[in-house]
């Protein structure tokens, strides 16, 4: 009877050590899903920073974009406006030339006004459309640098 006491104390030592061992093993693998959930949730963090910081340069960009837009359609309001200032004072200085050619010898001073009207005119064209090309230039120049940060961001 001492003996087979014996052996179920042994049995139940073993049992007890089995249990003990997996109690263990699932504790560890308890922590270990606990610090992979953890690193997973830094992850997400990190990605919805990201996409917080991505929304904020689009959101910059369709800004800029919406600008450069406004200022294009102002831009091409003046410029209709010079062009049409520019058409008026060409037609008048004809108007002028072919009033100058009937006055005959008595026109020519102001056949002489009326040619450097047209020069004028001219060169105020041409101006107009040296500055739009500048301006049109620079909005591209912008609108590059924008969608330049945005393909950073991404």
């Amino acid at each position: 009877m001492a003996q087979k006491s014996s052996e179920f104390l042994e049995e139940m030592t073993q049992g007890v050590t089995k249990i003990a061992e997996a109690s263990a093993a699932i504790s560890e693998a308890s922590n270990q899903t606990a610090n992979e959930a953890l690193q997973g949730k830094e992850k997400i963090q990190e990605a919805i920073q990201q996409i917080h910081t991505i929304d904020s340069s689009v959101q910059h960009a369709a800004s800029v974009i919406h600008q450069l837009k406004e200022r294009s359609a102002e831009i091409n309001d003046i410029m209709s406006v010079i062009s049409g200032i520019a058409a008026q004072t060409n037609l008048l200085a004809l108007n002028a030339a072919i009033e100058a050619a009937r006055a005959g010898e008595h026109g020519k001073g102001f056949a002489v006004v009326a040619a450097k009207v047209r020069k004028l005119t001219e060169q105020s064209n041409q101006s107009a459309e040296q500055v739009a090309r500048l301006i049109q230039r620079g909005l591209v120049e912008e609108l590059g640098s924008v969608t330049e940060k945005l393909a950073k961001q991404a």
